[in-house]
């Protein structure tokens, strides 16, 4: 009888161990998840865009004081066949160095993404384009796809949609489209205030396609902005990452008011509101 009431007092003690531990390990891992998506926003946002430059250039000494096309420029291509802003930034990330010395080549802005001569390239995962907190399935014969998409301001078609020559810039633009490169003074909102890179679990794209497969504009209506199946986050229990021109990071609330979201995905609408709110 003793035995069982210790086997039973022992069985229960282990149980109530991983009822303490299990939650704490859980917890652990999201927060992981979480720290490790905000390394791949930065990479990306604070030297990639800095040091932008078409494939089989060398880096630029100096950071540019632009951000980068949203595309690699080819106007014989529609915007979704060209290349994507990711090819811009390869040269300048140390990991895709490794992969471009593995392919024995870069990427041809000639032709479409989708081209044989891109074949490697569309297939290849880069661990920088992805959230580890949601890895998308991608079976090996199918393009690798992106968690991250830049940020064309409000509007769903605003990607495509140049910088005025002149005079003032629409308050609904952003910070990056798809036909040429936006200086930074053209950012008056401040690059500390506008968003450059969302994280996403919506219709993710190729890293490699040029157009809303990693270039979006938001529609203002589809509110809540934040969320499963919304146009931003999704990977992480109450809220998303996001990266700023000035290449900080920062974690936003699902809750955030949708008036300070649409505010700080444009560059130039002047609005006035607070950071430290949800």
């Amino acid at each position: 009888m003793n035995r069982w009431v210790a086997v039973v007092v022992v069985g229960g003690l282990s149980l109530l161990a991983v009822g303490i531990l299990l939650p704490a390990v859980v917890q652990m891992r999201l927060t992981s998840d979480r720290v490790r998506c905000q390394d791949h926003l930065r990479d990306l946002a604070s030297f990639g865009m800095w040091h932008a430059t078409l494939p089989g250039q060398p880096l630029t000494p100096q950071p540019k004081r632009e951000l980068p096309p949203g595309t690699v420029p080819n106007p014989n291509l529609p915007i979704a066949e060209r290349l994507s802003w990711y090819v811009l930034l390869l040269p300048a990330l140390e990991g895709n160095r490794l992969v471009s010395k593995q392919l024995g080549n870069v990427p041809d802005a000639s032709v479409a993404w989708d081209a044989p001569a891109n074949r490697k390239w569309s297939h290849t995962r880069l661990s920088v384009a992805l959230c580890p907190g949601a890895v998308p399935d991608m079976p090996k014969e199918t393009p690798a796809l992106s968690s991250y998409i830049a940020n064309a301001g409000i509007g769903v078609e605003i990607g495509s949609a140049d910088l005025p020559a002149t005079g003032k810039i629409p308050p609904e633009f952003g910070p990056m489209r798809a036909n040429q490169p936006t200086p930074i003074d053209a950012i008056l909102d401040g690059t500390s205030a506008t968003i450059l890179l969302a994280e996403t679990t919506r219709e993710r794209g190729p890293w490699i396609q040029g157009g809303i497969s990693t270039l979006r504009g938001l529609n203002p209506e589809e509110i809540p902005y934040l969320g499963l199946n919304r146009p931003y986050a999704g990977s992480h229990l109450g809220g998303g990452n996001f990266a700023f021109v000035d290449g900080s990071v920062r974690f936003l609330s699902q809750a955030i008011t949708p008036s300070i979201l649409r505010a700080m995905l444009t560059i130039a609408g002047q609005e006035d509101f607070d950071l430290e709110r949800p």
